[in-house]
């Protein structure tokens, strides 16, 4: 009974802290996206905590048309209205397993983590992250609906 007890304990604890696969909109990847995932998300929109952080987690396939990565952006999307918001390293290198350079047919995962500022207004919106190469051509571009509360 213990052992079923502490098993059973140790599940609830996995699945409560893994990220989750999340609904989202392509806007214009030239390379193919396999997942997109939040971490912490169990809902649509993604519910983010002010004063928090959150990981997001993009796996991708590199093709020849990839170029060289160079660096990611990211703007929130009110009223139709987008408002960049910066990475302290946006290199998108120093975040891709496997590394750099990208090789074409091999699948890539993305993982960035950010604080969400406590002074953000509560609102729901939209998140668009983009991971461009070096010529500022988009090669993944992700388009998430959330909550910040």
């Amino acid at each position: 009974m213990r052992v079923r007890y502490t098993l059973l304990l140790l599940a609830f604890a996995f699945t409560s802290v893994r990220a989750e696969i999340v609904t989202y909109e392509d806007c214009g990847s030239t390379l193919t996206v396999k997942s997109v995932s939040v971490e912490p998300c169990s809902t649509t929109p993604c519910v983010l905590k002010r004063g928090g952080s959150a990981t997001i987690s993009i796996v991708f396939q590199a093709d020849v048309t990839a170029g060289i990565p160079g660096d990611a952006a990211v703007q929130g999307i009110k009223w139709g209205i987008p408002f960049s918001f910066g990475l302290n390293d946006p290199q998108i290198c120093g975040d891709v397993q496997p590394s750099c350079p990208l090789q074409s047919g091999q699948w890539y995962t993305y993982t960035k983590t950010i604080s969400i500022s406590s002074w953000y207004p509560a609102v729901y919106g939209t998140v668009r992250w983009r991971l461009k190469n070096t010529n500022g051509e988009s090669m993944v571009c992700v388009e998430i609906p959330v909550e910040l509360a």
